[in-house]
C-alpha cells in the first residue's frame, strides 16, 4: 500500500518529484501530472467503515473535464453517510458521495449550481392517492435511489459545465455546476467518522474507487461498469484489475504462509488458461514464471491493477505471437523472430497510451510515456533478451 499510495500522489504545483531516496533501495514510483487525478488513478479492493484515508495535497479535478468512479452497497433503510473522495470544502472544494445521506443518490457538490427555471421550480403536489416522491438531497445529482442491499457502480462526469450522474453505465441526472480546484486542501478516500448525524459507512460498502482526469465517454463509464475485458487494439483482458490485487494479497501473505505462493500461481494458470494439458505442463511452468515476475515488477514500479492488468494481456498476446509463423519473406514458413515480436509489443503498448486515446475519440488510454520506457526496460531484460530460448520452449 505505501508503494501504490506514492506513485498515485503526484508532487503539488511548484513542489519537487516524488519518489524514494537514493540509496535506500525504496522502489521510486513514476512521476505523474501535477494538480490532478492521474489519468487512471483507483483504489481496488474495499475501503474500511471507519477509517477515511487521507491521500495528500497533490489530487485534483482538472477543469477540462474529469470522471470519478466506484461501487456501493447500501442495505436499505440504512442510515449512514456514503462520501466517497472529498477535497476540501465546497464551495471552495467538492465531494463525491452515494449514497446520499438524504435521497440515497449519487450527490457530487462543489460550487454553485445554475439549473434552468423549469429544474428551479417547486415539485408539484402529488395527486390524491399517489405516493409523495422521495426526498431529495440537497446535492443530490443521480435520481435513483441505492439502497437496496445491491453493488451498484456509481459515476459523475465532468465536461462543459455539466455534472453527470451515471448509475450502473447508464446516465441517472446532470446538473450544471461550477468545479472549482482546491490544491490546498487534503484529498480523503472514503466515508466521514460522522456525516449528518448519519453513522460511518459499514465494511464493505466501497470498492473500486477510480478517477480519470478526462470526460469519459458514456460507452466507456458503460464499459467500466459493467466490467468489460475488451480493449483497444483486438485484445482482451485474461486476468483482471481485480485478479492482480488478489494476486498481489496472496503474495504479501506469503511471507507469513508459503501456501499462499501456491495460490497465487494457480491463480494466474486459471486465469491464463494455463497448467490444463498435461503435455504442456513444463511450457506452461515457464509462461506463468513469467508472469510471476511481471506481476511483481509491476507492484514494485507502482502500476495500478488495472495497468497491470492490461500489461499482461500484452504480452500473452506477444506469447502467441512467438507461436505464431512469419509473414516475412526471408523466414516465410518459421516462427516470428525478435524483431517482428518486438515490433507488435511496441504497437500493442503504444496503442494503450494517453497519447494514442488522445488522438482516437472514445479510446481509454492506459499507460503514461514514463511508464511505457519503464515496462520496455523489463521485457527488453527478460522475454526479449532471451527470446530465443523463450521461443524454443513454447513451440517445441
Amino acid at each position: 500500500d505505501r508503494c501504490r499510495r506514492s506513485a498515485l500522489m503526484a508532487p503539488a504545483a511548484g513542489g519537487g518529484e516524488g519518489g524514494g531516496e537514493a540509496g535506500t533501495g525504496e522502489p521510486t514510483p513514476t512521476p505523474l501530472p501535477p494538480a490532478l487525478l492521474e489519468a487512471a488513478w483507483e483504489r481496488r479492493g474495499e475501503v474500511g467503515g471507519c477509517a477515511a484515508e487521507g491521500l495528500g495535497q497533490a489530487f485534483d479535478v482538472a477543469a477540462r473535464g474529469f470522471t470519478l468512479c466506484a461501487r456501493v452497497r447500501r442495505e436499505p433503510g440504512e442510515v449512514a453517510g456514503g462520501r466517497i473522495l472529498q477535497k476540501g470544502e465546497p464551495p471552495a472544494g467538492w465531494f463525491f458521495e452515494a449514497p446520499s445521506a438524504d435521497g440515497a443518490c449519487i450527490a457530487f457538490a462543489a460550487g454553485p449550481r445554475h439549473s434552468p427555471p423549469e429544474e428551479q421550480q417547486e415539485p408539484a403536489e402529488p395527486a390524491e392517492g399517489e405516493e409523495a416522491p422521495p426526498p431529495k438531497g440537497e446535492h443530490d445529482v443521480g435520481k435513483t435511489r441505492l439502497d437496496d442491499g445491491q453493488w451498484h457502480h456509481v459515476a459523475v462526469v465532468y465536461s462543459a459545465g455539466r455534472i453527470r450522474a451515471f448509475l450502473d453505465g447508464r446516465l441517472d441526472g446532470e446538473v450544471a455546476m461550477d468545479v472549482a480546484a482546491a490544491p490546498a486542501a487534503a484529498l480523503t478516500l472514503g466515508p466521514a467518522p460522522s456525516e449528518g448525524g448519519s453513522s460511518p459507512a459499514p465494511p464493505g460498502s466501497l470498492k473500486d474507487v477510480s478517477a480519470f482526469a478526462e470526460a469519459l465517454a458514456e460507452a466507456q463509464v458503460e464499459g467500466l461498469a459493467s466490467g468489460s475485458r475488451n480493449l483497444p487494439a483486438g485484445i482482451r483482458l485474461a486476468l483482471t484489475p481485480q485478479g492482480v490485487v488478489q494476486f498481489w494479497q496472496a503474495r504479501a501473505k506469503a511471507k507469513e504462509d508459503e501456501s499462499q505462493l501456491v495460490a497465487s500461481c494457480e491463480l494466474l494458470q486459471e486465469s491464463l488458461d494455463l497448467g490444463k494439458n498435461p503435455a504442456r505442463e513444463f511450457q506452461d511452468e515457464v509462461v506463468c514464471s513469467f508472469f510471476v515476475d511481471l506481476l511483481v515488477h509491476a507492484q514494485t514500479i507502482c502500476l495500478t491493477p488495472r495497468k497491470a492488468a492490461v500489461f499482461a494481456a500484452i504480452m500473452q498476446e506477444i506469447f502467441a505471437a512467438m507461436r505464431r509463423r512469419s509473414a516475412t519473406q526471408v523466414r516465410v514458413g518459421e516462427p516470428k523472430n525478435v524483431s517482428e515480436c518486438f515490433l507488435e509489443y511496441k504497437r500493442l503498448l503504444l496503442a494503450h497510451t494517453f497519447a494514442s486515446a488522445g488522438e482516437n475519440p472514445g479510446q481509454l488510454g492506459v499507460f503514461s510515456l514514463p511508464e511505457v520506457r519503464q515496462l520496455t526496460d523489463f521485457v527488453s531484460g527478460t522475454l526479449f533478451q532471451h527470446f530465443v530460448l523463450y521461443q524454443s520452449v513454447l513451440v517445441c
